[in-house]
């Protein structure tokens, strides 16, 4: 369930930096866009979106090579998001103008974006860590496609076909080795897609239908029987990991305010558990 305690902390902080970027100096950056997809990130039906995708490694203009992420954010329009994640390409080389804050009390380094200046830049350095990144950071299977890596999460992710609907497949594992285990582990869960869909969407709804129910409903909102909270669930990503673990996570539909819905099991066990992630 969510804590609803640690959101005032957590929403000050990021305030807290999203300020400071403001104050902070515009500088040159170049850098290579990491295997993670570019996101954008809608806050309490605001009219634009934050653009957010990460370089590693990068650097200043003229300066070291930085091998710690930084991670940037821009306020966009859905026009602007699309055409810009059309253009950032994983691997790629890219110069941009950015407010950057570099603070070792935080995560990653984080950026403001102010200006591309380009998306497809020459530079040796740079560019041999990207090409380093292309063979490391992806993988062809013949039965999922192509994986590639997701440093923030040590994990290969693909989209894959699930009963029907294109969903993200996530497994266990920083190098092409250490995720065959997972990958086979996948293919079991694979090989019976309409039975595992219906117990794990009927699991969620014995779970959480009482809690919605109960705790999540408006004063006027009439209460949801669980074929009408199956409705609401939109399969996003499934995680499965060598040991057979798997996490199967849901777009909630608006039922609990957009928390992600989770489901949990083992493969051989069966599903264990259902839970809200913030």
């Amino acid at each position: 369930m969510r804590d609803e305690s640690l959101i005032p902390l957590a929403a000050m902080r990021a305030m807290e930096t999203i300020i400071r970027l403001g104050e902070a100096p515009v500088i040159n950056v170049v850098g290579v866009i990491t295997g993670e997809d570019v996101s954008g990130i809608r806050v309490n039906q605001q009219e634009k979106l934050t653009l957010l995708f990460a370089l590693n490694p990068w650097r200043e203009c003229e300066g070291p090579v930085q091998s710690r992420t930084l991670q940037i954010r821009q306020a966009v329009t859905d026009e602007e998001f699309n055409r810009l994640s059309s253009l950032l390409r994983r691997h790629s080389v890219v110069q941009l103008r950015a407010r950057v804050i570099d603070d070792p009390e935080l995560d990653e380094a984080q950026g403001l974006l102010e200006s591309f200046v380009s998306t497809d830049v020459a530079d040796d350095t740079l560019g041999q860590c990207a090409d380093d990144m292309r063979v490391s950071d992806a993988f062809e299977d013949e039965q999922f496609g192509n994986f590639f890596l997701d440093r923030g999460g040590d994990t290969f992710t693909a989209d894959v076909d699930w009963n029907g609907e294109e969903i993200e497949l996530s497994i266990s594992g920083r190098q092409r080795s250490a995720s065959a285990n997972a990958l086979q582990q996948a293919r079991r869960l694979w090989s019976n897609v309409a039975a595992w869909d219906d117990r794990v969407r009927d699991f969620a709804a014995e779970s959480l239908l009482p809690i919605k129910n109960s705790t999540w409903r408006g004063i006027h909102e009439p209460k949801l029987s669980a074929r009408e909270f199956r409705s609401h669930l939109t399969l996003n990503n499934v995680f499965v990991a060598d040991d057979g673990e798997f996490l199967f996570q849901f777009d909630d539909g608006g039922m609990f305010q957009g928390n992600v819905i989770v489901v949990r099991g083992y493969i051989d066990q069966g599903l264990l558990e259902a839970d809200l992630a913030g």
